[in-house]
């Protein structure tokens, strides 16, 4: 995941969780919330985290299998991916 895909990520999150919890009501003004409140009420991890945490455990998952299973082969080839290879994603991550 790139530094963009995961900026990206996170303004979707944010106006996700602005569309959920709305705006707050003081008194008799109506006022937006800010980031720090929305993720407050959400209180759940960081998505881009979850998600590296989730590719991280694959990638081990995977390393343990035989030589000769599918999954094994594609990550050790992966001709998709010609700028990185998937040793260098695990170790960014």
């Amino acid at each position: 995941m790139t530094k963009n895909d995961e900026r990206r990520l996170s303004i979707f999150k944010r106006k996700i969780l602005r569309r959920i919890y709305g705006s707050r009501c003081e008194g008799r003004q109506w006022q937006k919330r800010n980031n720090r409140e929305s993720e407050e009420l959400y209180n759940e991890p960081n998505t881009v985290y979850v998600i590296k945490f989730s590719t991280l455990r694959w990638e081990c998952h995977v390393a343990r299998m035989d030589e000769n299973k599918l999954p094994k082969k594609n990550t050790v080839d992966k001709p998709w991916r010609s700028m990185r290879t998937w040793q260098t994603d695990i170790n960014m991550d």
